[in-house]
């Protein structure tokens, strides 16, 4: 089981984050995918920042535990519209490597 950070930058003054007064063509979530293969698979959802405005650097989020498969996988991320149009997630990604979890050291004898 293994958990992932991501951190992206997003501008909005493309696509204005959703709120009471924006309903519509308005960035109401982020989703994270793995893109390795030849369908994207959805991993988890990041809620837009509150009173998200402009270039925002450093929006970051962590995965839930999950099972990754130990190798290379290339992440990406999708802006969700409120009608539920997505952002291609191939515009924004990053390639991560899953490592094997480190064997506990054994008991030392006495």
């Amino acid at each position: 089981m293994h958990s992932i950070t991501v951190q992206f930058d997003y501008d909005f003054t493309k696509t204005p984050a959703c709120s009471t007064k924006v309903t519509t063509a308005c960035a109401k979530t982020f989703d994270v995918y793995d893109i390795s293969g030849d369908k994207p698979y959805f991993l988890f959802s990041i809620p837009v920042p509150q009173n998200a405005q402009g270039v925002m650097k450093g929006i970051t989020a962590t995965s839930p535990r999950m099972l990754f498969a130990i190798g290379r996988h290339r992440i990406g991320v999708s802006a969700q519209m409120p009608n539920g149009e997505k952002s291609p997630p191939r515009d924004c990604k990053v390639i991560i490597e899953i490592k094997a979890d480190n064997p506990p050291n054994p008991p030392a004898s006495h």
